[in-house]
């Protein structure tokens, strides 16, 4: 007898728990889809690469949310434009961007790099898992090269690896 009762109280932790996971994943933003498409990201990922100028701030925006889905817009001032660009992830694309987000490890990258009083600055932004890591440089691309060079753990060359990656996998 005691032996049944073990059992139906096993089944019933089971249920519970198989319960919890579906109603966890339904109150989840995306959650749904993000099951069914077997997504890897564990947050969204925003990247941004801005520049400033005469005309204010102006660049580019791609978002990728929980779901593996993604847009890219064009940013005018404060303003976010309408995606010209969305679709799904492949699952190559998933594989690639998690082993990215990994490698580099966003959370533990500085809120800030580089000097942030240039005139007409570019700004390269990542924001993931309530993260905001920003690296400012000066206009053109003569900083980049030599961030690219630079050590693997450098912050910067690990912020670069992230907008790379997801510029590569998504375009402009």
């Amino acid at each position: 007898m005691s032996a049944i009762l073990g059992m139906t109280s096993q089944c019933i932790v089971v249920i519970c728990l198989a319960f919890g996971l579906l109603v966890g994943t339904a109150a989840m933003p995306g959650g749904w889809h993000a099951l069914a498409n077997g997504c890897m990201l564990k947050m969204p990922l925003t990247v941004k690469d801005t520049q400033d100028g005469f005309a204010g701030t102006t660049g580019t925006v791609w978002m990728i949310e929980l779901d593996c889905t993604f847009r890219i817009s064009r940013l005018f001032g404060q303003q976010v434009a309408e995606p010209h660009r969305w679709g799904s992830l492949t699952p190559a694309q998933q594989a690639r961007l998690s082993a990215i987000l990994a490698k580099v490890a966003v959370p533990e990258l500085p809120a800030q790099m580089g000097e942030t009083t240039r005139v007409n600055a570019r700004r390269i932004t990542a924001e993931y898992d309530g993260k905001v890591s920003v690296l400012s440089l000066s206009p053109g691309d003569s900083d980049i090269d030599a961030i690219r060079t630079s050590g693997p753990r450098d912050p910067a060359r690990r912020l670069l690896e992230v907008a790379d990656a997801v510029k590569e996998i998504l375009g402009n």
